[in-house]
Formats: C-alpha cells, structure tokens, sequence
C-alpha cells in the first residue's frame, strides 16, 4: 500500500515537474504508472499528443527530482531522434 500511495504521489510530482521544463499547462501533462511484469515499474507520459513509456523505479521522494531528470532526459532524446 505505501508503494502504491509513493507511485501516486510521484505520478503527481513527475506531472507538475514536467509540465515545467516543457513550459505546459499542467492539464496537458499526464503521467500514470503502467501495469508491468517486470520489476522495474513502466511509466506512461503525455505531452499533449506525444506518448512516451519508459522504465523507472521512482524511490523515495529524496531521489524523485533525479528519477525526474532521466525521465526528462529520455523524452528528450526520443524527441530528437
């Protein structure tokens, strides 16, 4: 249950975080936690009408901005490839 509560709540954070560093509307920004057989959990981001969906094990809120940075970084590179 805190797991899920923590993934919510980075879902929350990652939303906010990204609707920043894009210079979005936070209501055109979605983040939700896929549904995944491996470990690691499966995010899937909304830019607008972009979709990415990448791994991410979020961790505690002290590692969140650093998980947000890859996070980040990864759409990045997926926009410029």
């Amino acid at each position: 249950m805190e797991t899920e509560t923590s993934n919510v709540e980075f879902a929350r954070f990652l939303k906010e975080y990204l609707a920043q560093r894009f210079k979005m509307d936070v209501n055109d920004v979605g983040v939700m936690e896929l549904d995944s057989p491996t470990p690691r959990p499966m995010w899937q981001v909304f830019l607008g009408l972009d979709a990415y969906v990448m791994a991410c094990q979020p961790g505690k809120p002290e590692t969140w901005m650093k998980s947000a940075g890859r996070i980040l970084r990864k759409i990045e590179e997926a926009r410029e490839g």
